[in-house]
């Protein structure tokens, strides 16, 4: 019949069952996702939405689904979203959308780094480099600064070694500082400086 289930059994009592909707459930009697969200406590296998639960209770649910053109994670009720190695957490996505690596906290008094729209990009580092910035191969840019889209300054190196902190005027000439032989120069926006 429609609603048939294959059910199966352990100690006399249902431990998986698969409905006639192609929903798989293991430790629970009614795997029916049939959106975004699970219905109960357990493993659900989704026949229609392509979908995993797992599942203990309200609050503790983790949903992989999939749709026409994307695929989701889904962790329930602002819970954060870790990745943890040797039972340790090393990552986490929180409920403000915030990147942690290596810290639970966006706090910038904690080792770690933390990455979010509103924050930026926030690193702190105990005893060691807190920046490396390595530009392989050519001379050029090693970090642009944007104001409104629009590039008002740069760090970059040229000849292989020097390095030159351009700054923008409103006006749109540049000068600034490089390094050379005899120490700090002045230079143009173009790294030249003056001798």
């Amino acid at each position: 019949a429609g609603s048939d289930v294959l059910a199966f059994q352990t100690g006399g009592s249902e431990a998986m069952r698969i409905d006639s909707s192609q929903n798989v459930g293991i430790g629970t009697t009614s795997p029916s996702l049939s959106s975004a969200s699970g219905s109960a406590s357990g493993l659900e296998i989704n026949g229609s939405v392509p979908a995993i639960n797992l599942n203990a209770g309200s609050s503790d649910e983790f949903l992989i689904y999939g749709g026409s053109s994307n695929a989701n994670i889904l962790v329930a009720n602002n819970n954060p979203l870790r990745i943890l190695t040797g039972g340790s957490e090393r990552m986490r996505i929180n409920s403000s959308g915030e990147l942690l690596i290596n810290k639970t906290t966006n706090s910038i008094g904690t080792a770690g780094t933390a990455i979010s729209s509103t924050l930026g990009v926030r690193a702190a580092v105990d005893g060691n480099i807190g920046l490396l910035i390595n530009r392989l191969s050519s001379d050029g840019n090693l970090v642009d600064f944007r104001k409104d889209s629009s590039t008002v300054g740069s760090i970059s190196s040229r000849d292989g070694v020097a390095t030159n902190l351009i700054l923008r005027t409103a006006s749109g000439q540049g000068a600034g500082i490089g390094g050379a032989n005899s120490g700090v120069l002045p230079c143009d926006e173009n790294g030249l400086q003056d001798a």
